[in-house]
């Protein structure tokens, strides 16, 4: 199950049990992440019923992420061949 990034920048899905990317995820201060952390109860995801402070968290990385114009880069790390054709265009 996935649903779509919270990042008001970014709009591709993410698995259903993740707030962000990572990269957006990481962007975040860590009291903001925490503050996810600390009022995520489990399987909240499943049947959509998160609770309020989650939900005021969650506003709290959205207003964050807009503010900070924060982008969502590919997560996955380039493959070898990427590397090498980056390297090249730069030149």
């Amino acid at each position: 199950m996935t649903h779509t990034c919270h990042n008001p920048n970014c709009g591709r899905p993410v698995p259903a049990h993740l707030v962000s990317h990572k990269s957006a995820w990481f962007a975040l201060p860590k009291a903001l992440r925490a503050a996810i952390w600390g009022n995520y109860r489990t399987g909240q995801e499943d049947d959509k019923q998160p609770t309020m402070t989650y939900l005021d968290a969650l506003d709290a990385c959205i207003a964050f992420w807009r503010d900070n114009k924060t982008q969502c880069r590919l997560d996955s790390k380039p493959t070898p061949r990427q590397r090498i054709h980056a390297i090249a265009d730069r030149r």
